[in-house]
């Protein structure tokens, strides 16, 4: 799952505003207009553009927030139980 406020550079509680803003300058950087279709670039917008539209719907946002913690929390758990404490009889 892609961590889309990473993708856009803001924090978790980020606010509308501070999404759009962000969303605004990262595409003037990455737009394929501005990097002659370059690939990278390209697929670097398309994820922007993804996180964008993510993070600015309500209910899209929710969703989306919602998947992220049972993600981290079935990790956790996974993590948690994965490492027994090894004993060692000499």
């Amino acid at each position: 799952m892609k961590d889309y406020y990473s993708v856009l550079g803001v924090k978790n509680d980020a606010s509308l505003e501070e999404i759009k803003k962000a969303y605004r300058k990262l595409s003037m950087v990455f737009h394929p207009d501005k990097t002659n279709g370059d690939e990278f670039y390209t697929e670097r917008f398309k994820d922007i553009q993804e996180a964008y539209e993510t993070l600015t719907d309500y209910e899209k946002r929710l969703q989306y927030d919602n998947r992220r913690k049972t993600k981290e929390s079935t990790s956790k758990q996974n993590t948690q139980n994965n490492f027994l404490p090894l004993i060692e009889i000499f």
